[in-house]
């Protein structure tokens, strides 16, 4: 049986209602630990729904709300945005100042690291 939309209404009162209910529900590191929040809360409040209910729902919602990232969205927050090509393209452009300039930081401070 689904979760019923005037249990999963009270719910979310109680959510938004409490402040560190919603922290507690925030820190779950898993759907499984935010749903026995939640199921505790609606026993608590005498709010009709079960746990399996409960889980299915948030489940469901973090399905929803969650997508896997392109391989172009990857490469952008690994720091690859520039294919390979183009930094050589880039270093030969830049006849090697930026390369100097590293290398006269890195002298000055070597807990920097550098290159090595």
């Amino acid at each position: 049986m689904a979760l019923s939309s005037e249990s999963l209404q009270q719910l979310r009162q109680y959510i938004a209602s409490d402040k560190a209910l919603t922290a507690e529900i925030l820190e779950a590191k898993t759907p499984e630990a935010a749903a026995q929040v939640l199921t505790a809360t609606a026993a608590q409040h005498g709010i009709g729904a079960s746990g399996e209910d409960i889980l299915a729902d948030v489940q469901e919602h973090v399905a929803a709300h969650t997508t896997d990232l392109t391989d172009a969205q990857l490469d952008a927050v690994a720091g690859g945005t520039i294919p390979q090509e183009q930094w050589y393209i880039l270093s030969y452009g830049g006849l090697g100042i930026g390369c100097a300039i590293l290398s006269i930081i890195y002298a000055a401070d070597p807990q920097l690291g550098g290159c090595k």
